[in-house]
């Protein structure tokens, strides 16, 4: 029975019993090897053990057998990405092919593209991301972010934390990041209030403890 194969092989996958899950892939791809499923499942044991060639040759085989294979674009992307290799773009453009409104791939997308200091590229993937996800909190974040630490737009970052927030009212970093915004606009009490209210939620969350520390000096 290829399904219960397939099933069994993501049993043994999530014991980490990995030997076990690449045979019972096999015994089921023998049947059919048209089984773009069972390839997935062997990128995931590969790119889990470390074998990162091997993941992606596994992946680049699923998308082959079935183009729409989503997940396994994905996959590639992050694999590229984690590399720095700009082939991750090419990847998580055809995911958003597939699922054009995947808050998922143009979060990463846009993280590679920041990462790659391509800051306008990625600041536009965050646009694109809330527009397909209205309420995704960390398009809201990482546009604060950038907005805080690249455009130097502290006024519009402070918007982008309290849209955050709003999604996610115990989001500590966005509250911080908040606090840091108004800090550098000297606009103390504000970031005195948001410092605090960062560790309401963590009281263990040092950077807020050092930042409340430093407007109260």
């Amino acid at each position: 029975n290829i399904e219960a194969l397939l099933k069994l092989a993501e049993v043994y996958f999530l014991l980490r019993r990995y030997d076990e899950a690449i045979t019972a892939v096999n015994d089921a791809l023998r049947q059919d090897n048209q089984l773009a499923q069972g390839y997935f499942i062997k990128g995931y044991v590969y790119k889990e053990t470390g074998d990162t060639v091997t993941a992606k040759s596994s992946f680049q085989t699923a998308i082959e057998v079935n183009p729409d294979l989503y997940e396994a674009y994905m996959e590639l992307g992050s694999l590229y990405a984690f590399q720095g290799d700009p082939l991750a773009l090419e990847y998580f453009n055809s995911a958003l092919q597939i699922r054009p409104k995947s808050a998922e791939a143009f979060y990463h997308k846009g993280m590679f593209l920041q990462a790659g200091y391509r800051i306008d590229r990625a600041r536009d993937t965050y646009f694109e991301m809330l527009r397909a996800d209205p309420n995704n909190v960390l398009g809201y974040f990482n546009l604060g972010y950038l907005y805080l630490t690249e455009y130097l737009a502290f006024d519009t970052a402070v918007a982008y934390f309290d849209s955050a927030i709003v999604e996610r009212p115990d989001y500590v970093e966005a509250i911080y990041n908040r606090g840091l915004a108004y800090e550098e606009m000297e606009l103390y009490g504000d970031a005195e209030t948001s410092y605090r209210e960062a560790l309401l939620v963590n009281p263990q969350y040092d950077l807020a403890a050092r930042g409340l520390s430093r407007i109260l000096e």
